[in-house]
């Protein structure tokens, strides 16, 4: 892990999503502390590798943001209570949350978007920027 990666792991903690096109658009973005978790499901390995790498970099918290279909919520679901059973604390990326914003109509992410890698550079700088990634 880089220097850059490290830095944002302890400001931001680590995202985890479920392809390589997630991590790649969150990339390109300048999020360097994102990993996948190559499907929907976490494995007892992948939950070793976290707490090797918790060990050597701090991780204050992991951040789930799998895709929004069924296997998607189902994987978050289990992730999220093996990671905590696994003493990392972990929040789960809400698709339904309703934005506000001073002066505009409330707002939702659109049904059109189904995962990390559909959502526009301007959309992930935002959700980064609202501390939600």
């Amino acid at each position: 892990m880089d220097h850059a990666a490290k830095e944002q792991v302890k400001e931001f903690g680590l995202i985890l999503v479920e392809g390589f096109f997630d991590v790649a658009a969150l990339i390109e973005v300048g999020c360097l502390n994102v990993g996948a978790l190559m499907g929907a499901h976490i494995t007892k390995e992948q939950i070793d590798r976290l707490k090797f790498i918790n060990a050597h970099v701090p991780v204050p918290r992991i951040t789930l943001f799998l895709n929004r279909d069924e296997a998607g919520m189902q994987g978050t679901k289990r992730a999220v209570l093996l990671l905590e059973q696994n003493g990392f604390v972990v929040t789960a990326f809400d698709w339904d949350h309703v934005f506000t914003r001073p002066g505009l109509p409330p707002c939702r992410i659109g049904p059109h978007i189904k995962d990390p890698g559909d959502l526009s550079f301007i959309q992930i700088k935002w959700l980064r920027k609202q501390g939600m990634i």
